[in-house]
């Protein structure tokens, strides 16, 4: 495990230029997970990224918002931008009163808009095997 809590991950992790691979709730259907490739580890000297598991634990609410012009858009052009469309560029905290609850909010392609805000009981980080 390598973050147990929200003040963990953010002080050891970096979600910056990581780029979401999957997204998927878990058998639970409380637990919403996303697998990242986390680029940091190249920039300190790894030769190969690492795959974190990050899960949003007892999520209540998940909302996404996707680019409005992806329907607008053939399927070559939206696999030509996928890489884009999931790269992190800012993943926010925020403390809710109601039921010690937190949101989470992670941004891809606009600072100002999330790709997906999440209000959850907490998270965590874990790494996961590349090849699972």
């Amino acid at each position: 495990m390598i973050a147990r809590n929200l003040d963990e991950v953010f002080e050891k992790l970096d979600f910056t230029d990581s780029i979401i691979i999957d997204i998927k709730w878990e058998n639970n259907l409380i637990d919403l997970v996303l697998n990242i490739d986390y680029y940091w580890d190249i920039q300190e000297g790894h030769k190969e990224t690492r795959i974190l598991k990050v899960t949003f634990k007892c999520c209540i609410k998940a909302d996404f918002h996707m680019t409005p012009n992806l329907t607008e858009m053939t399927d070559a052009e939206i696999q030509s931008y996928i890489l884009s469309w999931y790269t992190i560029v800012a993943f926010r905290k925020s403390y809710i009163d109601c039921n010690d609850m937190v949101r989470i909010q992670v941004f891809t392609t606009d600072f100002t808009v999330p790709w997906l805000t999440v209000l959850c009981k907490g998270i965590q980080v874990e790494e996961i095997n590349k090849s699972t």
